[in-house]
């Protein structure tokens, strides 16, 4: 079974995120994008975040 936790956002922040999103992702989805995506970013600039 997987872990499952939850975060507190504000209500700004959480509806950032949900525009962000696609019809049919999840926040998960989102979250692990953005991740992916910052992880590449910084992998290519070679800079400490």
């Amino acid at each position: 079974m997987v872990a499952i936790t939850t975060i507190q956002l504000k209500k700004s922040t959480y509806n950032m995120l949900k525009r962000l999103g696609k019809k049919g992702e999840t926040f998960e989805d989102i979250v692990r994008k953005l991740l992916e995506n910052y992880e590449t970013a910084k992998d290519n600039s070679n800079q400490d975040y």
